[in-house]
C-alpha cells in the first residue's frame, strides 16, 4: 500500500500506468499534459503533472512546462475520485473541481482519461 499523493504513491503510479493494457493502447498518438493541483491536504497542497507524448507516460510531483490543461481540486474531492466514489463530472459541475486551459483536449481524450482511472483504481492507496 502506498499513501495517497506521496512521493511512492507516483512511483506505483507510473508503474501501474506503463503496464496497463488498456492505458497504454489509448496513449498512442496522443500528446497531452495535465497538471492536477490538490488543496488542503493534510500536508499541505499538492502539485503533480501527468505528460503522455505518443505511448510515454509520465506521472510525478511538481509542476509540468506547458500543460494543455490545469485542474484544481481540494483534498476531500481527489480522495472522493481516487475511491470511486466521486464521479470527475459530477464534481465539475458542482463546483468541486476546477478546469482551466484546452478543456477541449480533455475531451478529445476520453478514453484516455477513463483508461487512467480503471489503472489507477487497481493501485493499493491508504488516505
Amino acid at each position: 500500500m502506498v499513501h495517497f499523493l506521496s512521493s511512492d504513491y507516483f512511483d506505483v503510479a507510473r508503474e501501474t500506468l506503463d503496464s496497463h493494457p488498456g492505458f497504454t493502447e489509448a496513449t498512442r498518438g496522443v500528446t497531452l499534459g495535465v497538471q492536477f493541483a490538490v488543496t488542503d491536504g493534510p500536508d499541505g497542497d499538492v502539485s503533480y503533472g501527468l505528460v503522455v507524448r505518443s505511448g510515454a507516460v509520465d506521472i510525478a510531483l511538481g509542476q509540468i512546462e506547458h500543460p494543455n490543461v490545469s485542474i484544481t481540486n481540494d483534498y476531500a474531492t481527489a480522495i472522493g475520485i481516487s475511491r470511486g466514489e466521486l464521479n470527475t463530472q459530477m464534481a465539475f459541475i458542482n463546483g468541486r473541481l476546477r478546469i482551466e486551459g484546452d478543456i477541449a483536449a480533455l475531451m478529445r481524450n476520453q478514453t484516455l482519461i477513463q483508461q487512467f482511472s480503471s489503472a489507477m483504481s487497481e493501485v493499493e492507496v491508504t488516505y
